[in-house]
């Protein structure tokens, strides 16, 4: 698996990332958009694929790629308060060539590392097979009586997860992984370098350095945050050998 995520980038790699980007999104603090890259891929090919091998294969990366404008989304019709917005960061496509081809070698070997518990952004995997248990576990915590005296269930909160997630333990975690060195770099060179404006009436606004988090928007986080999400996994499952805790059965005929 690491021989195949640290291995030699390739002109085909490089342009499959860059039309797997949608041509429509909202562009970054260069006012490129992906549509641009798409139309005129032969004519600025040479100048991507030499910034992507600077990346890859010397290790050069400019900072000022991963500077990232902050749009802020209302969740609510009316919104009072900063926690009544959701912030979409708008990277550059520059930078989003780079975190496509990552996203595009890990995705392989996600369904061998994650446990089976976990389906959103495995491949193979289906969400709603999840949905479909959760609404089953609740419905027997409800009306069937062993259920509702022996059991609970625990909603956890995960509203700031992305913003609170520690860089460290990111970086710990790909290691008891067996994650290639090289491979631990690449990826925290991405989460440790960007730099963000906000987007106020259309014009970028302020400088922030942040220390923790990961960014709504960069196609990597979601698999990165899998990735921390899987120790959690990891440490009830070893609770559950342990006999610490002990899973609910909803039925004798399925698995607890």
């Amino acid at each position: 698996m690491n021989a195949d995520l640290t291995k030699k980038i390739t002109e085909e790699e490089v342009k499959e990332a860059v039309f797997s980007i949608g041509g429509t999104k909202a562009p970054g603090p260069d006012g490129f958009t992906e549509a641009f890259y798409h139309h005129y891929w032969e004519d600025i090919k040479q100048s991507i694929m030499a910034e992507v091998h600077d990346f890859f294969e010397k290790d050069i990366f400019d900072k000022s790629m991963n500077h990232t404008n902050l749009c802020l989304i209302p969740k609510p019709a009316s919104p009072l308060h900063m926690s009544d917005y959701r912030p979409i960061a708008l990277c550059n496509v520059s930078y989003k060539i780079i975190s496509k081809i990552l996203v595009a070698r890990l995705k392989k070997h996600l369904s061998s590392i994650i446990s089976e518990e976990q389906a959103a952004f495995i491949p193979g995997r289906v969400i709603t097979d999840n949905v479909i248990i959760a609404h089953e576990v609740i419905h027997a915590l409800k009306v069937k009586k062993r259920c509702s005296n022996l059991y609970m269930a625990i909603k956890t909160d995960i509203t700031k997860a992305y913003d609170r997630l520690e860089w460290d333990f990111l970086q710990a975690a790909m290691f008891k992984y067996g994650f290639d060195v090289r491979w631990i770099e690449w990826i925290m060179t991405c989460v440790r370098t960007p730099t963000f404006s906000v987007n106020i009436n259309g014009a970028p606004y302020g400088f922030i350095q942040p220390e923790r988090g990961i960014r709504q928007g960069d196609p990597l986080s979601p698999y990165l945050f899998i990735l921390c999400a899987k120790v959690l996994s990891h440490m009830m499952k070893k609770a559950e050998t342990q006999g610490l805790i002990k899973g609910i059965k909803i039925s004798n005929k399925v698995l607890k």
